[in-house]
């Protein structure tokens, strides 16, 4: 795959959905294997990833003939590493006026448009998941939200320090306050259960409930513009602050409000050049997270690189899929993997649970820490607290010596409790307690222990059902759903069961020592009308067997075990014996190699004469 990118001029006037629909509608499919748009404030960065670089110059003469590309320079182009860096770079773009989060949203939306036209595939995926990944740990790292990017950031930091975090606060607005809408951030939306207006224009925000006198103004928070009487408004907000003796934030959009009540030591008074001095302040701070943050984003766009090389685009983690409800799991993963928050998987057996477990411990910084792996339903509930928290000398009959269970063996690391479902009350009630203060006691202890473990849960039952049933703890289970991922059947991920077949034939052609390169069309059509009770262990059991019975290059319909009914069988009596398969798998031979006793005697891995011995055994000389 060829890699690249150009910025375009952001038309002036020009709607978003125009935008996105003239980039999109036009068809590229010949030239181009995705396409993607991503919107600045003054410019749009076009990715593109092509099936092979030689489709270049066709590209630029096609997109010549568009508008939005007229003007483009063929030295403007942005080529292979250079382009998935500009599209991390234009991710995580902290100088964005409306902040990173802002930007993200943008992203997303950005992505959802580029699905609803199907014009992105894995690389544009990839690198979307790794900007979020990259946002998480660069939020945890380097704090960067107390550098204001934005005077609406700047006013969210006051109110964070003038307020206690828990106070529900309640704001005036007085005057026409339009041009200080700018100014109402996540924050303040967030903190304020009330708003009341005076002489102020409808607020498109919240609710509002407009008063006929300063008097009636009394609040917490004050967003004062042009149109009113300042001497009469600050005499009733003084007022208000000298009864209450509480602290109230002033912005206003004049000095003279400052004038007025710099004198007053609970009123904290600030213009909107205040904030935005507030915020060149930081100048420093955020020209040196800069530059961290694109080191971060160099090293991310070589491992990118490393990713594409590799020729699995398909792959994520370990996990293959090209499913667009999976691409949304995995944005979860990368969203909670560096979060230190429990995480409940919901699936059907052999959906892959294990595999999203371990995929957010890699991707966590407990990735060089242990990941121990529990089936709760393997182990007799009276071995299992012992398992798990390990015991001491004499705590039963047996316990002869001290012994850690799993919850020492992981600490600083992850532990995935499987078939969570399983677990006695008792065990629910020890797990919430480690759950809510790190601590656990082995059977027979007297001390409890601090661990330092993260807790990853998974089950294949309903367990809100039986909580509303009484037969699950409610607050164990509310505990461990922090963060709740819910895997769909393979039946439902259609268009990946072609991806997983060549997967698991790679995998165990490898593992038998043949070159299989493939499925025959019947065959691939018989597993894809399949219901696959059992999932993608199922599938993967079906390859199995298929790559051990293949004799030649591709995979056969005989290769494939029954699939008609998965059902137990009675007895014993419903199978085939050792010689009725045997026969079956010479005839086929023998008719794959045209009776060439010597061809069939190589592929078989025995010498002929054990050949003609087996033929005339089983009547077939």
């Amino acid at each position: 795959m060829y890699f690249c990118g150009v910025f375009i001029n952001r038309p002036k006037s020009v709607k978003t959905e125009w935008l996105w629909d003239t980039f999109y509608s036009v068809d590229m499919h010949r030239l181009v294997a995705e396409r993607f748009m991503l919107l600045t404030e003054k410019e749009n960065f076009c990715f593109f990833v092509l099936h092979r670089q030689e489709n270049r110059e066709a590209l630029l003469r096609h997109l010549k003939e568009m508008p939005l590309f007229r003007n483009v320079k063929e030295s403007e182009w942005l080529e292979h590493q250079a382009a998935p860096e500009a599209f991390l770079r234009g991710g995580l773009d902290i100088s964005f006026s409306g902040g990173i989060e802002s930007r993200l949203q943008i992203l997303r939306q950005s992505l959802l448009r580029a699905e609803q036209y199907k014009a992105c595939g894995p690389y544009v995926h990839n690198l979307y998941l790794r900007i979020f990944w990259l946002y998480e740990n660069i939020r945890r790292e380097f704090d960067y939200n107390k550098i204001p990017a934005n005077p609406a950031k700047a006013l969210d930091r006051l109110i964070g320090k003038i307020y206690h975090p828990d106070t529900r606060l309640s704001a005036a607005l007085v005057g026409d306050v339009t041009a200080m809408y700018p100014l109402i951030g996540d924050v303040f939306l967030k903190r304020i259960s009330e708003v009341r207006a005076f002489e102020s224009p409808a607020f498109p925000y919240r609710p509002t409930r407009a008063v006929e006198h300063p008097r009636q103004l009394k609040a917490d928070v004050y967003i004062a513009g042009k149109g009113v009487d300042i001497s009469v408004v600050v005499s009733h907000i003084l007022n208000h602050a000298q009864q209450t003796r509480l602290p109230v934030l002033l912005v206003c959009a004049d000095r003279a409000w400052q004038r007025q009540t710099e004198h007053e030591s609970n009123v904290f008074c600030y213009t909107v050049d205040d904030l935005n001095t507030i915020v060149r302040g930081y100048e420093k701070e955020r020209a040196l997270l800069i530059r961290q943050i694109r080191k971060r984003i160099r090293e991310e766009t070589g491992r990118f690189d490393e990713w594409a090389r590799s020729n699995r685009p398909n792959n994520f983690a370990g996990i293959i899929s090209a499913d667009t409800t999976m691409y949304r799991i995995f944005e979860t993963i990368v969203r909670v993997a560096p979060n230190d928050i429990t995480v409940l998987i919901e699936g059907s057996s052999g959906t892959g649970k294990e595999l999203i477990a371990r995929a957010i411990h890699e991707m966590s910084a407990r990735r060089d820490r242990p990941f121990v792996t529990v089936n709760c339903s393997a182990i007799p509930d009276t071995l299992l607290e012992s398992e798990l928290f390990g015991h001491v000398k004499g705590a039963f009959t047996g316990a002869v010596t001290h012994k850690n269970g799993l919850f020492q063996e992981a600490n600083h690391g992850t532990i995935f409790l499987d078939e969570i479902g399983e677990l006695s009350e008792a065990l629910q009630v020890k797990l919430l307690r480690f759950l809510q203060n790190g601590e656990i006691r082995p059977v027979g202890g007297a001390q409890t222990q601090f661990m330092d473990v993260r807790l990853i849960t998974a089950t294949n039952r309903n367990l809100l059902k039986r909580v509303r049933e009484g037969q699950y703890r409610g607050d164990f289970y509310y505990r461990i759903n922090v963060v709740r991922v819910t895997l769909p059947d393979l039946k439902q991920r259609g268009q990946d069961i072609p991806l997983l077949i060549h997967h698991f034939i790679t995998r165990f052609a490898a593992k038998f020592h043949k070159e299989i390169h493939g499925m025959h069309d019947d065959a691939l059509e018989i597993l894809k009308r399949h219901a696959w009770p059992g999932n993608i262990r199922e599938l993967e059991n079906v390859i199995e067997h298929a790559c051990a019975m293949c004799i030649g290059t591709m995979i056969m319909p005989e290769d494939l075990p029954p699939l008609e009914d998965n059902r137990p069988t009675s007895g014993m009596t419903e199978m085939k014996t050792l010689k009725e398969l045997e026969k079956e798998h010479l005839l086929k031979a023998l008719r794959v190699y045209d009776n060439n006793y010597d061809a069939i005697a190589r592929v078989l891995g025995i010498s002929r004469t054990t050949l003609w011995r087996k033929l005339k055994e089983l009547n077939l000389s």
